[in-house]
């Protein structure tokens, strides 16, 4: 279903709603937003879409099924089809991790543990004869948790605060 007579298309539409950064050369996304920093539009088709995936469609061209749209200036925001580029998966993980976008240990919004608490789990590794599973059940985590920081899997910062010669892996 094509846009009812007398709306502009969504080109206009997404023209009309853009602040101009002139530092960060970023056109900003002044429409609708999503509580996650993206923007959004309703398309040509009446569908809900990203502004950011509709600056690339109009802009750039169709977008392969399957491909995320990247954003090369890390904001969110950004509708400038200069600062956009198509990538998979992995290409949007390896950027999550080169910009350190990623939640990790206490920055996680459903971590149990700190750093301090890590500090607490190594001094009982190495300094008692507490099970895994007795750890486990004083910090109300998993026992597979307490194993990873144990086998420096999980919390890997710690990894070499672990006396691991003092007893043998339980």
């Amino acid at each position: 279903m094509a846009r009812p007579k007398g709306r502009p298309s969504t080109k206009d539409f997404i023209c009309s709603r853009i602040e101009y950064d002139t530092n960060g050369g970023c056109w900003l996304w002044s429409g609708a937003m999503h509580n996650t920093g993206y923007g959004y539009l309703y398309d040509d088709n009446r569908k809900t879409i990203t502004a950011h995936r509709a600056s690339y469609k109009i802009f750039k061209g169709p977008i392969t099924k399957g491909m995320h749209v990247l954003h090369s200036c890390d904001i969110r925001c950004c509708v400038n089809p200069n600062h956009l580029r198509l990538g998979t998966d992995q290409d949007n993980v390896n950027d999550m991790m080169l910009r350190n976008r990623v939640c990790r240990g206490a920055s996680h919004p459903k971590a149990k543990l700190n750093d301090e608490k890590i500090l607490k789990i190594i001094d009982l590794f190495n300094t008692t004869e507490m099970s895994q599973t007795e750890i486990a059940q004083k910090f109300n985590v998993s026992r597979s948790l307490i194993q990873g920081i144990y086998e420096g899997k999980k919390w890997k910062n710690f990894t070499h605060l672990v006396d691991k010669r003092k007893r043998k892996y339980q």
